[in-house]
């Protein structure tokens, strides 16, 4: 297993089969990873609202400042969910708006680790990670113990425990796997499996940068529409009416504009109808 003084070696191969099933219609990228880094996930307890400890599944991302819980996990936990209005900041200045907030209580499987950590509720937080099934071929499982001792195999995030508690989790103890670009590397939950595998094209690839930034900043890109400039076409009317409303209008003391009306004929075109206007207006006060 081990040379003297040199680090713990561990036999690992790795195959790597597609998850999802074939199909003879097929999308072409036009980019390739020929290597995958394996993310950080772990399986930890988390409190309900009952003090009951349940398992759920935990992405490790330095790269997020803020935790995160999926809509899912926190009601079957049934947490009290606090009213919010803030706003989550991704990559390509994609936006996404949050209205919850609660409370979360995280452990370790044998309790020598607690926290308490306030989480925004979101509807998803990934896709399936690892995106593709692994098959390995290794007994490093009978000397370790692994956070997550399902790594290889395709499955949902039910939480995301950012960059204020990512450095907290970690132990300095690491373990370099013999043949390969892979590392264990330990931590509250158990050994973490990371790392790059080889000989993988990838055209999806998975990046964790979000950030919280000020709402009101936000919103207003958030909100703000495109302006579609359409050409405006000034027939002689149409001017006419323009000039007559710059010649024309005033603003009173209490703020309204006043423009008189305009006319294409002189009022006298009108004839008597001012009188019979008149008439039918007295008409209907006396009634």
């Amino acid at each position: 297993m081990t040379d003297d003084n040199q680090e713990p070696r561990f036999a690992f191969s790795v195959n790597a089969e597609t998850f999802v099933p074939k199909d003879e219609k097929q999308i072409v990228a036009t980019a390739c990873f020929k290597n995958k880094c394996l993310l950080s996930t772990a399986l930890i307890l988390v409190k309900d609202k009952y003090s009951e400890w349940q398992t759920f599944r935990a992405l490790l991302d330095s790269g997020s400042e803020t935790c995160l819980i999926s809509n899912e996990c926190a009601n079957k936990l049934r947490l009290k969910t606090e009213r919010i209005n803030t706003l989550i900041s991704c990559l390509n200045d994609a936006s996404m708006v949050v209205n919850g907030c609660v409370k979360v209580a995280i452990s370790n499987q044998n309790k020598s680790f607690e926290r308490e950590l306030d989480m925004l509720v979101v509807k998803k937080i990934t896709d399936f990670i690892p995106q593709k099934a692994l098959e390995i071929n290794s007994d490093f499982y009978n000397f370790v113990e692994l956070a997550d001792s399902k790594f290889n195999v395709p499955g949902k995030i039910d939480l995301l425990l950012g960059a204020n508690i990512f450095y907290e989790l970690l132990k300095p103890e690491r373990i370099k796997i013999k043949d390969s670009q892979l590392l264990l590397v330990n931590s509250v939950f158990g050994y973490i499996v990371t790392g790059n595998l080889d000989s993988m094209n990838e055209t999806k690839v998975h990046c964790g940068l979000i950030r919280d930034e000020d709402l009101n900043k936000n919103l207003e890109k958030f909100w703000k529409l495109e302006e579609i400039q359409e050409p405006i076409v000034k027939n002689k009317e149409r001017l006419i009416c323009e000039e007559h409303y710059a010649n024309t209008h005033f603003r009173t003391k209490e703020g309204k504009y006043v423009v008189s009306m305009p006319l294409k004929k002189e009022p006298s075109c009108l004839g008597n109808s001012k009188d019979i206007a008149l008439k039918r207006l007295g008409s209907l006060w006396n009634r």
